[in-house]
């Protein structure tokens, strides 16, 4: 179990990215200045050059992002906005930033994570069995425990690399230029900076908060390169507090789950279940209500109503309950094959199922609750004809 999971991640980091889960197709940039300007800040950093795709824009929002993927052939992903709404100064900020990925190596230590996570349920389980305490059958106590580890260090981890990376930006593109760059991004943005959303959001995520980020880059910028924007400082120390208040509950979380885990007879033993399940999911539920409150915003804005979401989440619900309960009450037994299960490959089938049913549950409520459209392939070759502005064949194409 814990292999497949850490395939299934690191199959994921390793895929290059063609297209955006509402089925935009990302555009290749093979020359301009903006690829002399990535050459250019690469050779400063002392790394190759990465491939640059366009993320386009289909609307006058024209979002500023920019991140990086695929490894370990890199892309660095750019939006419109990003070389629209940016000066130059603060756009080499933020592809420095993205070039600091690769630099200290990011994806290459987020892949880590994945296995790292996956096997502290094999060496619970090793305990256990060291202790003569039943462990079998506890996969829906195993499987949040590496979610909920995953989900810690992965955020611990890449807190640390984005402000190494805010570091390495402001020092070939300058602190000012850097903050001043963060400053629009989060302003074109939806991400809220207010509010109990946001303080649940940035205490758990792995980005820092806009005013953490800028606080930070003014205390390490020279005095001839102070940060020229305005932020909340004392919104700073507040925030610095949550975040230091979720990671300590996260630690206390894992400790007494697996305290309670390594128990013979424990008198709760659903409490670990709870608890690891709250810990791995409250991050994922937070970024839920985040695009709900960005799609709502853009209904909204484009006098769009929603059809058919309370049925497709009531679905889900249903759906994901009944494998919830099936798994907790029965364990593996209700499959159909379960009967002298007892080889080794028709374990590992088992679970391979129980994980594609989880993921097969999880993209429905992405695509179902998050707003994503679903587009067909002739929607597709629409929108490649009016992002390439062959719009007479685009029309053509949707007429029939």
């Amino acid at each position: 179990m814990a292999t497949i999971a850490a395939h299934v991640v690191l199959m994921v980091t390793i895929l290059r990215p063609v297209a955006l889960a509402d089925g935009r197709p990302l555009m290749d940039i093979d020359s301009g200045p903006l690829v002399d300007r990535v050459a250019r800040l690469a050779h400063q950093m002392n790394i190759a050059p990465p491939a640059i795709r366009r993320i386009p824009s289909i609307s006058s929002d024209l979002d500023a992002v920019a991140f990086l993927s695929g490894l370990p052939a890199y892309t660095v992903l750019v939006s419109d906005g990003l070389q629209q709404r940016l000066t130059p100064e603060e756009q080499e900020a933020i592809l420095t930033h993205e070039l600091g990925h690769i630099a200290n190596g990011s994806l290459w230590w987020y892949a880590l994570i994945a296995p790292l996570a996956a096997s502290v349920p094999v060496v619970v389980s090793l305990v256990a069995a060291g202790r003569d305490i039943p462990i079998d059958g506890q996969l829906m106590t195993l499987l949040p425990l590496a979610c909920a580890v995953h989900v810690g260090i992965k955020r611990l981890i890449g807190r640390t690399l984005e402000y190494d990376c805010d570091r390495r930006a402001a020092a070939v593109a300058g602190a000012s230029s850097m903050a001043s760059a963060l400053q629009k991004i989060h302003a074109i943005g939806r991400v809220p900076e207010s509010g109990l959303l946001s303080w649940l959001l940035h205490a758990t995520a792995v980005h820092p908060s806009n005013d953490e980020r800028i606080d930070t880059l003014d205390w390490r910028a020279p005095i001839t390169d102070l940060v020229q924007v305005p932020w909340r400082k004392a919104e700073v120390s507040r925030r610095r507090w949550a975040v230091r208040a979720a990671a300590a509950l996260w630690v206390a979380i894992l400790a007494v789950s697996l305290m309670w885990i390594l128990t013979p007879d424990r008198t709760w033993p659903l409490l670990p279940d709870a608890l690891l399940f709250t810990t791995a999911g409250v991050p994922f539920l937070l970024l839920v209500a985040l695009q709900r409150r960005r799609t709502r915003f853009a209904r909204k804005q484009n006098a769009l109503r929603p059809r058919g979401r309370k049925v497709a989440l009531a679905i889900w619900l249903a759906s994901a309950g009944g494998l919830v309960w099936l798994v907790t009450t029965y364990g593996l037994d209700f499959l159909p094959w379960s009967d002298g299960m007892e080889s080794g490959g028709q374990a590992l089938f088992s679970m391979a199922l129980l994980v594609a049913a989880v993921v097969v549950l999880l993209r429905s409520l992405f695509v179902r609750v998050m707003g994503v459209p679903r587009t067909t392939p002739i929607d597709r070759q629409i929108l490649q004809h009016l992002l390439s502005r062959q719009y007479s064949e685009g029309l053509d194409l949707a007429r029939r």
